[in-house]
Formats: structure tokens, sequence, C-alpha cells
């Protein structure tokens, strides 16, 4: 019999008297992701503040011992608009002297049993050799997605050989007819055609090899745009990104963004870089990469940059190794049908 208690609910079901042991378990988990310090707990206290988007749908469950202390949590979150309308994507922790008794299995049921019948897949990402990954491999699945995770220290750069590799290779994209232009924390409307920015960066997401997940294309609406980059900027984001542009058209053609969250401004998170099928080799790719580490180098204070990209881009590779990120782990997407994982949760 498993001796816990599960709160299962919307933010505001979650008993406030959790919420600071919630906050210390979810800044836990964040180790298991990144090699670094993770987020002041202050990130998490604010993100409890922030809205949801309005085209989604998120639950929390919270597992509570007899000692009535908070030993594990889980959250599922699905569209309820625009796309991908039958999947949810999960995620659980459990604190590691409380882990292999049954208390995430628990919390996966609760957070099964939230979903409408709409929901036929769930998914969730886990780090390689982790107990985690030993959790998801007991239902009988393999991977359906493997991403390397990168990290360059940037301490490694010199700044002047950066500054000088930078601006030949704005040169080298200004000769093949391309130019690049910088957009600080998402100003896109102010620098560029909004409607024909979205629709780039639609179909640059859209392209990212797939592998084995059975997901829709994403949808993008100006509307989903600006509150995807609003609420970014309530969590403490900063948003950079450069923009390639083919001069004769002046049709955009290619990006690469990153963000610095406020607290824990010693880390770039690598976002997008993608350039469009037909503006492909050009250098685009490595171009946009260099203008952002000259960025970095120069007007930030963050030490690490961190970036990904699927196992067989062999493309994206090539311009990380050459950018200096070493290979740190895999990141693995298990990707479940509902009924068959409720069979063996339930029976």
């Amino acid at each position: 019999m498993i001796d816990i208690q599960i709160i299962l609910g919307l933010k505001e079901d979650i008993p406030e008297k959790y919420l600071e042991q919630l906050f210390a378990l979810r800044q836990l988990n964040q180790e298991v992701f990144h090699p670094y310090i993770p987020p002041s707990i202050d990130y998490y206290r604010n993100s409890w503040t922030v809205p949801i988007y309005s085209w989604g749908d998120l639950k929390w469950a919270i597992a509570i011992n007899k000692e009535d202390m908070v030993i594990g949590y889980g959250v599922i979150f699905r569209n309820i608009k625009y796309d991908n309308l039958e999947s949810a994507w999960f995620s659980i922790y459990v604190i590691e002297n409380q882990r292999r008794k049954g208390y995430g299995t628990e919390i996966l049921k609760h957070l099964i049993k939230s979903q409408p019948d709409i929901i036929k897949r769930i998914s969730t990402t886990t780090i390689e050799k982790t107990d985690g990954e030993l959790f998801f491999k007991r239902f009988n699945k393999e991977p359906v997605y493997t991403e390397k995770l990168y990290h360059a220290d940037l301490a490694n750069f010199n700044k002047i050989t950066v500054e000088q590799e930078a601006k030949n290779q704005r040169e080298l994209a200004k000769s093949k007819g391309f130019e690049i232009i910088y957009i600080d924390n998402a100003e896109f409307a102010s620098h560029v055609n909004y409607p024909e920015y979205i629709v780039m960066s639609e179909r640059i997401d859209n392209d990212m090899p797939r592998e084995d997940l059975k997901v829709e294309d994403i949808v993008y609406s100006e509307e989903r745009y600006d509150e995807r980059y609003a609420k970014g900027i309530m969590y403490g984001d900063r948003f950079m990104t450069f923009v390639a542009i083919h001069t004769e058209s002046g049709k955009l053609c290619g990006l690469t963004a990153i963000r610095i969250n406020s607290y824990q401004p010693w880390i770039a998170h690598q976002q997008d870089t993608g350039v469009l099928e037909e503006f492909r080799g050009n250098g685009l790719g490595l171009a946009l990469k260099y203008q952002m580490l000259e960025k970095l180098l120069k007007e930030t204070e963050t030490k690490y940059w961190k970036t990904g990209s699927n196992h067989k881009n062999v493309h994206m590779i090539r311009i990380n190794i050459k950018l200096n990120h070493k290979d740190w782990k895999n990141e693995n997407v298990y990707e479940y049908n509902r009924q068959e994982l409720e069979k063996q949760l339930f029976s």
C-alpha cells in the first residue's frame, strides 16, 4: 500500500504551505538537466505567479508523506488550441532517498487520470543514465527521439579572435547576398515584417528532425507568438536574436536565438537555429552563431552557452563543435500510447 497523499489540480489547488518545498524540489530537478548551478529559488517563486498560456492546460500533483513533507511532484501539460490536441507532456521528480518505493508511479497514475479522453499520446523527457531514465524504461519503451546536449565555456574564447571571425562571417554572408541584423528582447515587429518572421520561425521549427515522435506541425499565430515571448519576459528571460535577410528580395531566411534568465544569468540557453531550405548552403548557420557568440562575450556576463541538436543532425553538430561546444549527455524523449501505458499502470 502506498503511504502518501497525492494532491492534484491547478496551481491554486496546491496548498500554500507546501509551495516552498515544491520550489526546492523543482530547483533540485534542474540539477539533473544541467551541469550548472540552478536558478535561484526566487525564480520558482516568481514563475508560480505567471499565468499559464491561454492555449494550454496545466495540472500539478504533489506527493505528501506521513510527516507532511513534499517528497515528489509531477506536472502535465496539454494544448487546448492550435495543434497536437491529442498529446500531453509530463515530468515527474521524487527526492533521491524516496525513490523505488512506487511514489513516481503513483504520481504518474494521478497525472494520467487527470487528462480528458482526447489525449491519446503522453510524452516525457529525461537525461540518459539517470534514475529518471530507469523509471521510464520500466514501461518497456525505448526513446523515440534523442537530442545531444552541448555546453561551451565562454572563458575559453578569445574576444579579439571571435570579433574578427564574426566580422569575417558577416562579410562573407554579404558577399553572397545576405545581411544579418540583431533584434533585442523579441522586438521583432520593430525590425522586420512580423507576419513573415512568424512564418519563417514556424517553418524552421517544423523542419527540425523528429525521428519517431508522433507530433503534428506547430501552428504559430501572431497572438500565440506574442504570448510566448511575453510570458518568457515575465519569467525573467531576456531574448537575443540574429536574423539573416536575403538582400535582393528582402526575404527573411534564417535565425538564431537564445534566452538568458535574470535568475540564472550565468547560462545562455540556445533556442532555435535554422535556415530555410531554399537558402541553405551559404554558411548562414555558422555566420549567425558567430554573431551570437560575439554578442555574448562583449555584452553579457554569461559564462556558459548551452545548446542541443538531434543526434543525427550532422550539419548542426559540426557547427557546435566548431564553436567549442563539448558533448555532455543525451536527452531522450519517451512517448507512450495512453491506452497501453494505462494497462501497465492500472492492471
